[in-house]
């Protein structure tokens, strides 16, 4: 099983590798792409109700900039075929384009339903990160701006916001555990049906905004102003620390509203037992919210990410750049983390995760480079040539496209005279889309 998805990792990877952009093909002269739109338009007037010349074309005019162009074509081809993953990323950008974030949200979450052989998908999925990220950052912002209009008096509701753990040691090298601890138990009390937890990604983003630091985060002075911005009642934080191989971790459920001060547990043991002391701490923040665990939800919490201390230490300084932003660095920590541990299947996810979204994120000119390196500008594919080197290197079969969307480039047209007086006018955009 985990052979099946280390190779399926690998393949994205080095798809996101081989059509990354670059000074070679991340630009394009403006003759070269106007050479290939007149080619896309002439494929159109010889298919012109076919989903693939309508998303080329679109795809083409994008490229140039013609948004407002590019809109109809692009929208009759999600008419003609909505589970095309190129068709799906343009007409994201496209609402991004159009200032309409949540619609574009709404195509790059389609990446779930598109093949793992198509070369969109990453694209999709890391756009669908980076704007997610992206508009939490911004409503963190817009809330932390509006605090004084909160209503102090008004009940939380029981939801809980786990904080990264503060580190009380000497030795910097186990500093970034502090992060990595966090996830863990906030991962574990999410898997618990009876909970509702607060998004990781939300609260680091929150922290960020207010400017506090891990060890001023789980503070009596900060923990109610946090919880009341969140809407969480109660908030599970505390510290830990590495002294000769002894690891001692004060972990708390703080009820802010009800107790003016967190009580802590603590558990201490040798380092090498991180994961069997995680677990002791997450079954005793279980019994104090009350809540029954299921023979499922028990075994999960006895599962072990990784037996490699590490790595894991490697991972969660994977995560410190990623909350960050800095995500090609995250990126190589997974991945080195990832080599440590075969096995560490929440490394090699996250090698992933960064890497898309350090392709396809960002601005939207980086989205549309990223796409660019998949078109066909002059008859020859360089991706399809790039992933023909990689599958010789790696002795693996991948087929880009394959699938269920093989985002074939549009062919050559003839040069014929006229040929264009008998395009069609852009088809009418369909409603809705």
């Amino acid at each position: 099983m985990f052979r099946g998805l280390a190779l399926l990792s690998l393949l994205t990877l080095g798809l996101l590798a081989a059509c990354a952009p670059t000074n070679e093909i991340g630009t394009v002269a403006p003759e070269k792409l106007g050479r290939a739109i007149d080619r896309a338009r002439a494929d159109l007037v010889r298919r012109p109700n076919e989903a693939s010349a309508l998303r080329d074309l679109g795809a083409l005019l994008s490229q140039d900039e013609r948004f407002d162009e590019a809109a109809p074509y692009l929208r009759q081809a999600y008419v003609e075929d909505p589970s095309g993953a190129k068709t799906l990323y343009y007409l994201g950008l496209l609402n991004e384009k159009e200032g309409s974030p949540d619609e574009a949200l709404k195509f790059y979450g389609r990446f779930a339903d598109v093949s793992v052989r198509s070369p969109f998908r990453p694209l999709l999925k890391g756009r669908y990160e980076s704007l997610v990220r992206e508009r939490i950052q911004q409503e963190m912002g817009a809330l932390a701006a509006r605090e004084d209009t909160l209503a102090t008096a008004e009940d939380m509701p029981p939801t809980v916001a786990v904080f990264p753990f503060a580190y009380r040691g000497s030795d910097p090298r186990f500093a970034p555990l502090g992060r990595g601890l966090g996830e863990m138990v906030q991962a574990d009390l999410a898997g618990i049906g009876g909970l509702q937890v607060v998004e990781r990604l939300r609260l680091q983003s929150l922290l960020d905004e207010l400017s506090l630091s891990q060890s001023e985060a789980f503070d009596p002075s900060t923990t109610p102003r946090v919880g009341r911005l969140l809407r969480a009642g109660r908030a599970v934080g505390g510290s830990f620390d590495v002294d000769n191989r002894d690891l001692r971790i004060d972990a708390a459920l703080w009820n802010w509203e009800d107790q003016p001060s967190p009580n802590l547990q603590t558990r201490s043991d040798n380092l090498d037992k991180l994961f069997q002391l995680k677990r002791e701490v997450v079954l005793g923040l279980v019994e104090q919210l009350g809540v029954p665990l299921t023979a499922e939800e028990r075994a999960m919490l006895d599962e072990v990410p990784t037996r490699n201390l590490q790595a894991f230490i490697i991972y969660s300084r994977g995560l410190e750049q990623e909350d960050a932003g800095n995500f090609p660095d995250a990126a190589g920590l997974y991945r080195e983390a990832a080599k440590l541990d075969p096995t560490f299947e929440r490394a090699a996810a996250g090698a992933e995760r960064a890497a898309e979204v350090d392709h396809a994120g960002g601005s939207l000119e980086h989205g549309l480079a990223a796409a660019l390196a998949l078109e066909d500008l002059g008859g020859i594919n360089l991706v399809a040539n790039r992933l023909s080197k990689l599958n010789d290197s790696i002795g693996a079969t991948f087929l880009p496209g394959a699938g269920g969307d093989r985002d074939s480039p549009a062919g050559e047209a003839a040069a014929a005279d006229g040929i264009f007086d008998s395009l069609p006018d852009p088809p009418d955009p369909p409603g809705g889309n």
